[in-house]
């Protein structure tokens, strides 16, 4: 498969994807481009290390705003301080270019994606 049908691909998937579904696809893709920072910060490229956090960022803002808070009482609460913990320790981490930060931010949002991926599983949801 080239990259640009994998490409083709992606965007079929996410654009047909249940709510469940588009969860977890915006949950993996936030921890893909936290690794991708990572990475850009060890060879010491600064594009390659903001760019990918920002788009990160943009991800956790989306999961945020998305929470519904009416239905979602306490839980969504948490989660909406944690989704803001996270991006404002990716601000410092990117103010003081931290591997650190974005390692933190990374276990954390997996920590939320299992959680999550339960507790679909758990309510009969099917995700995959």
């Amino acid at each position: 498969m080239t990259l640009a049908h994998h490409a083709v691909y992606q965007a079929v998937q996410a654009t047909t994807a249940d709510p469940a579904r588009l969860t977890l696809l915006l949950f993996d893709g936030a921890a893909r481009f936290l690794r991708q920072a990572e990475a850009g910060l060890e060879r010491s490229d600064p594009a390659a290390f903001t760019y990918p956090l920002a788009r990160a960022q943009a991800i956790l803002v989306e999961l945020a705003v998305v929470l519904d808070h009416e239905r979602g009482g306490e839980l969504a609460g948490n989660l909406g301080r944690l989704y803001d913990f996270m991006l404002r320790h990716l601000t410092e981490g990117l103010m003081t270019r931290s591997r650190e930060h974005v390692a933190r931010v990374l276990t954390l949002l997996q920590d939320v994606r299992a959680g999550f991926e339960g507790a679909v599983g758990a309510a009969g949801g099917h995700v995959g």
